[in-house]
Protein backbone atom coordinates (compact mmCIF):
# COMPACT_ATOMS: atom_id res chain seq x y z
CA UNK A 1 0.00 0.00 0.00
CA UNK A 2 2.84 2.39 0.88
CA UNK A 3 4.65 1.67 -2.37
CA UNK A 4 1.49 2.45 -4.38
CA UNK A 5 1.06 5.82 -2.65
CA UNK A 6 4.73 6.60 -3.12
CA UNK A 7 4.46 5.64 -6.80
CA UNK A 8 1.47 7.97 -7.33
CA UNK A 9 3.17 10.80 -5.43
CA UNK A 10 6.26 10.52 -7.64
CA UNK A 11 4.14 10.23 -10.79
CA UNK A 12 2.14 13.35 -9.84
CA UNK A 13 5.35 15.29 -9.06
CA UNK A 14 6.83 14.33 -12.43
CA UNK A 15 3.59 15.21 -14.22
CA UNK A 16 3.38 18.61 -12.46
CA UNK A 17 7.02 19.33 -13.29
CA UNK A 18 6.50 18.53 -16.96
CA UNK A 19 3.39 20.73 -17.12
CA UNK A 20 5.20 23.64 -15.45
CA UNK A 21 8.20 23.31 -17.79
CA UNK A 22 5.95 23.18 -20.88
CA UNK A 23 3.99 26.22 -19.72
CA UNK A 24 7.24 28.08 -19.10
CA UNK A 25 8.63 27.20 -22.52
CA UNK A 26 5.37 28.14 -24.25
CA UNK A 27 5.24 31.48 -22.42
CA UNK A 28 8.87 32.32 -23.20
CA UNK A 29 8.18 31.82 -26.91
CA UNK A 30 5.35 34.35 -26.82
CA UNK A 31 7.59 37.06 -25.36
CA UNK A 32 8.94 39.12 -28.23
CA UNK A 33 10.47 42.56 -28.48
CA UNK A 34 8.13 45.37 -29.46
CA UNK A 35 10.82 47.02 -31.60
CA UNK A 36 13.24 44.19 -32.46
CA UNK A 37 15.06 46.10 -35.23
CA UNK A 38 15.28 49.32 -33.19
CA UNK A 39 13.44 51.24 -35.92
CA UNK A 40 11.06 53.12 -33.65
CA UNK A 41 13.68 53.93 -31.04
CA UNK A 42 15.96 55.29 -33.77
CA UNK A 43 13.19 57.42 -35.31
CA UNK A 44 12.08 58.68 -31.87
CA UNK A 45 15.59 59.98 -31.20
CA UNK A 46 14.98 62.69 -33.79
CA UNK A 47 13.86 66.03 -32.35
CA UNK A 48 11.19 66.23 -35.05
CA UNK A 49 9.75 62.74 -34.45
CA UNK A 50 6.60 63.90 -32.62
CA UNK A 51 5.70 66.36 -35.37
CA UNK A 52 6.63 63.96 -38.18
CA UNK A 53 4.49 61.21 -36.67
CA UNK A 54 1.61 63.63 -36.16
CA UNK A 55 1.85 64.83 -39.79
CA UNK A 56 1.73 61.24 -41.08
CA UNK A 57 -1.22 60.49 -38.82
CA UNK A 58 -3.08 63.59 -40.02
CA UNK A 59 -3.07 62.20 -43.55
CA UNK A 60 -5.34 59.49 -42.17
CA UNK A 61 -7.16 61.41 -39.43
CA UNK A 62 -6.91 65.21 -39.79
CA UNK A 63 -8.36 65.88 -36.32
CA UNK A 64 -6.16 64.32 -33.64
CA UNK A 65 -7.13 66.45 -30.63
CA UNK A 66 -8.05 64.19 -27.69
CA UNK A 67 -7.64 61.06 -29.77
CA UNK A 68 -6.44 57.55 -29.04
CA UNK A 69 -5.25 55.62 -32.11
CA UNK A 70 -5.30 51.83 -31.88
CA UNK A 71 -3.04 49.88 -34.27
CA UNK A 72 -4.04 46.26 -34.89
CA UNK A 73 -3.72 43.29 -37.22
CA UNK A 74 -6.60 40.83 -37.40
CA UNK A 75 -4.30 37.85 -37.96
CA UNK A 76 -2.21 38.69 -34.87
CA UNK A 77 -2.99 36.31 -32.01
CA UNK A 78 -1.67 38.90 -29.56
CA UNK A 79 -4.41 41.32 -30.66
CA UNK A 80 -6.94 38.61 -29.93
CA UNK A 81 -5.38 37.85 -26.55
CA UNK A 82 -5.38 41.55 -25.65
CA UNK A 83 -8.91 42.25 -26.88
CA UNK A 84 -10.38 42.76 -23.39
CA UNK A 85 -7.55 45.12 -22.45
CA UNK A 86 -7.84 47.06 -25.72
CA UNK A 87 -11.59 47.45 -25.17
CA UNK A 88 -10.99 48.72 -21.63
CA UNK A 89 -8.56 51.32 -23.01
CA UNK A 90 -11.16 52.41 -25.57
CA UNK A 91 -13.73 52.77 -22.80
CA UNK A 92 -11.28 54.74 -20.63
CA UNK A 93 -10.64 57.08 -23.56
CA UNK A 94 -14.39 57.62 -24.01
CA UNK A 95 -14.75 58.32 -20.27
CA UNK A 96 -12.13 61.06 -20.71
CA UNK A 97 -14.03 62.45 -23.71
CA UNK A 98 -11.44 61.23 -26.19
CA UNK A 99 -12.07 59.76 -29.64
CA UNK A 100 -10.92 56.29 -30.65
CA UNK A 101 -9.56 55.51 -34.11
CA UNK A 102 -8.56 52.02 -35.24
CA UNK A 103 -5.86 51.51 -37.86
CA UNK A 104 -5.54 47.98 -39.21
CA UNK A 105 -4.08 46.15 -42.18
CA UNK A 106 -6.47 47.99 -44.51
CA UNK A 107 -4.26 51.05 -43.88
CA UNK A 108 -0.85 49.51 -44.56
CA UNK A 109 0.92 52.85 -44.94
CA UNK A 110 -0.27 53.96 -41.50
CA UNK A 111 0.34 50.59 -39.87
CA UNK A 112 3.91 50.80 -41.19
CA UNK A 113 4.55 53.63 -38.72
CA UNK A 114 4.99 51.14 -35.90
CA UNK A 115 7.10 47.99 -35.54
CA UNK A 116 4.53 45.71 -33.87
CA UNK A 117 0.93 45.35 -32.81
CA UNK A 118 -1.04 45.68 -30.66
CA UNK A 119 0.03 49.29 -30.26
CA UNK A 120 -1.52 52.61 -29.34
CA UNK A 121 -0.89 56.33 -29.76
CA UNK A 122 -2.38 59.04 -27.53
CA UNK A 123 -2.82 62.64 -28.65
CA UNK A 124 -3.66 65.40 -26.15
CA UNK A 125 -6.18 68.24 -26.32
CA UNK A 126 -3.83 70.22 -28.60
CA UNK A 127 -3.36 67.26 -30.94
CA UNK A 128 0.20 66.65 -29.73
CA UNK A 129 1.54 63.10 -29.45
CA UNK A 130 1.87 62.13 -25.78
CA UNK A 131 2.32 58.35 -25.94
CA UNK A 132 3.27 55.81 -28.57
CA UNK A 133 3.94 52.17 -27.87
CA UNK A 134 2.35 48.94 -26.70
CA UNK A 135 -0.69 48.71 -24.45
CA UNK A 136 1.34 46.77 -21.90
CA UNK A 137 4.45 44.70 -21.40
CA UNK A 138 5.15 41.26 -20.05
CA UNK A 139 3.57 37.85 -20.29
CA UNK A 140 0.03 39.03 -20.79
CA UNK A 141 -1.76 42.10 -22.06
CA UNK A 142 -4.50 42.29 -19.50
CA UNK A 143 -6.49 44.92 -17.72
CA UNK A 144 -4.50 46.24 -14.80
CA UNK A 145 -0.99 45.84 -16.16
CA UNK A 146 -1.16 48.44 -18.91
CA UNK A 147 1.23 51.26 -19.71
CA UNK A 148 -1.09 53.54 -21.67
CA UNK A 149 -3.85 54.01 -19.08
CA UNK A 150 -1.89 56.53 -17.01
CA UNK A 151 -1.34 58.71 -20.07
CA UNK A 152 -5.06 58.80 -20.80
CA UNK A 153 -6.08 59.30 -17.16
CA UNK A 154 -3.60 62.13 -16.58
CA UNK A 155 -4.29 63.96 -19.83
CA UNK A 156 -4.31 67.70 -19.17
CA UNK A 157 -3.11 67.35 -15.57
CA UNK A 158 0.52 68.01 -16.33
CA UNK A 159 2.63 69.84 -18.87
CA UNK A 160 4.30 67.41 -21.22
CA UNK A 161 7.64 68.16 -22.83
CA UNK A 162 7.23 65.60 -25.57
CA UNK A 163 5.91 62.17 -26.29
CA UNK A 164 6.74 59.07 -24.33
CA UNK A 165 7.74 56.55 -26.97
CA UNK A 166 7.98 53.10 -25.43
CA UNK A 167 9.76 50.63 -27.65
CA UNK A 168 12.23 48.77 -25.43
CA UNK A 169 9.89 46.19 -23.96
CA UNK A 170 8.95 42.54 -24.37
CA UNK A 171 5.50 41.04 -24.46
CA UNK A 172 3.03 39.45 -26.81
CA UNK A 173 3.50 41.41 -30.05
CA UNK A 174 3.27 40.64 -33.77
CA UNK A 175 5.74 42.26 -36.15
CA UNK A 176 4.27 44.53 -38.81
CA UNK A 177 7.10 43.87 -41.31
CA UNK A 178 5.08 41.29 -43.21
CA UNK A 179 2.51 43.94 -44.03
CA UNK A 180 4.86 46.71 -45.12
CA UNK A 181 4.84 47.34 -48.83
Amino acid sequence: MKSTRWYWAVAMAIWASVVIILLYLTTIKTLTEFDPKQQLVTQAASSSFDQDFKARMQQYAPQLNNTVVHFSQSQCNCNKAAEEHINSVKLLAQEHLMSNIVINEDSKDMLALIPSTPAVAVFDQDGELRYLGPYSAGYSCTIGNGIVESFISNMGKSVAVGAAVISQTKGCYCAVTALKS
